[in-house]
């Protein structure tokens, strides 16, 4: 999740801290070495470009959780999904660009997020729609419960019910 402070400078220590990149990069250094030429999505594409893709070399995926958060962000969202977009568009041109991925989650459609509509960054993405489970993938669930109850079956059944597919909504009480 992009914090609320100072959102594309925390987004990007949260990069240099995950990549484990703190011992290659005195990370707020090269931020303020950055500051006046650059806006802050373009020292991130900066960042992506000369040290992420440089330094790691198997597939990243970076995960923004929460995306409907974002939208509070201070900074141009517009810019932010266009970075992504560049990001795509640059692997046909650079092949170190094909080993990253973007993975937004949360609750927001593509577009949510953008706010200019001349721009199009969500035609590259693939929305994935998630639903509950069906009683014939949680047969595990099934077999642990044999020993509670004379129908297990049944059980998860009320308890796919109640949570809307969703069984890790139920807890284990522990006495």
């Amino acid at each position: 999740m992009l914090p609320q402070k100072n959102g594309t400078q925390e987004f990007f220590y949260t990069l240099v801290s995950g990549c484990q990149l703190t011992s290659k990069i005195q990370w707020r250094t090269w931020w303020r070495e950055h500051l006046e030429l650059l806006t802050p999505i373009q020292r991130l594409s900066l960042f992506i470009e000369e040290i992420l893709l440089v330094e790691i070399k198997q597939k990243i995926v970076i995960f923004v959780d929460e995306i409907d958060r974002v939208l509070s962000q201070k900074f141009s969202l517009d810019d932010f999904f266009g970075l992504i977009r560049y990001c795509h568009d640059q692997r046909d041109t650079y092949a170190d660009y094909q080993r990253l991925t973007f993975a937004l989650l949360g609750v927001a459609t593509p577009s949510d997020l953008i706010q200019d509509k001349t721009q199009t960054p969500f035609n590259i993405g693939q929305a994935i729609q998630l639903q509950g489970f069906e009683i014939d993938e949680v047969q595990p669930l099934i077999e642990g419960l044999k020993e509670q109850f004379a129908d297990p079956e049944a059980v998860i059944k009320d308890i796919l019910h109640w949570t809307g597919g969703q069984p890790f909504l139920t807890q284990k009480s522990v006495n």
